[in-house]
């Protein structure tokens, strides 16, 4: 993003890459002079790549070893480190043994420019599980990361099931995966083609009657 400042109360924003944007305003005092309204702006921008922050659940496929760590892919541009010792109760004598292809719940634990991010599947406030660690079964849907944080942030995944009227597991990576885990496989099918339908904006999930109506249209069967 640039700026251009014609003056202290007039600054003019251009984005390289347009989203909604939400502003708000802050007053703070300048020496010898009047007040300066500062301006802060965030751009919501269609990302294609994920870019890791501290602190969020990522699903990662496990690529191979190195050394005492597993190489996740995270869908990052470089492949993140997983250490065998960052899942519960794991010791030199009881380390996971993780093979090519296994799915992984996690949270990045570190996230710089300058190394590869790591990650882990552990709670950092008391070293359990909470959640993390293989999923097994089920299967990995690759969406949008705006989607992942809608579903984060709001009822919208509650609303869909909730119209399926079946039981899923489920887990949220904000690197845009979304792992389903269905009583049966059609279930699970179904649950992934109406998520595929509500990223593409071809029907709203919160619109419990639209949404019925398309699964009849599509023949999204549940049984």
């Amino acid at each position: 993003m640039e700026s251009s400042t014609r003056d202290h109360s007039h600054t003019v924003y251009v984005a390289h890459k347009m989203g909604p944007v939400q502003t708000s305003n802050k007053r703070r005092k300048v020496r010898d002079g009047p007040g300066e309204v500062v301006t802060r702006v965030w751009v919501d921008v269609e990302a294609k790549r994920y870019v890791p922050s501290v602190g969020e659940s990522v699903i990662g496929v496990v690529m191979g070893r190195q050394g005492e760590s597993f190489k996740v892919d995270i869908g990052t541009a470089q492949t993140a480190q997983l250490s065998q010792y960052a899942f519960e109760g794991a010791t030199k004598q009881m380390k996971p043994r993780l093979e090519t292809g296994t799915v992984v719940f996690a949270r990045v634990s570190v996230a710089t420019k300058d190394m590869d991010p790591e990650i882990e599947c552990v709670d950092p406030k008391d070293a359990k599980a909470g959640g993390f660690g293989q999923l097994k079964g089920g299967f990995v849907t690759e969406c949008s990361l705006q989607l992942c944080r809608r579903i984060m942030t709001t009822s919208l995944l509650a609303n869909i099931i909730g119209t399926l009227n079946v039981p899923f597991e489920t887990a949220i990576g904000m690197n845009g995966r979304i792992w389903i885990h269905g009583s049966t496989p059609l279930h699970t099918i179904a649950l992934k083609r109406v998520l595929e339908a509500v990223d593409r904006r071809v029907v709203d999930g919160d619109d419990k009657e639209e949404l019925e109506r398309w699964m009849k249209k599509e023949g999204v069967v549940l049984q």
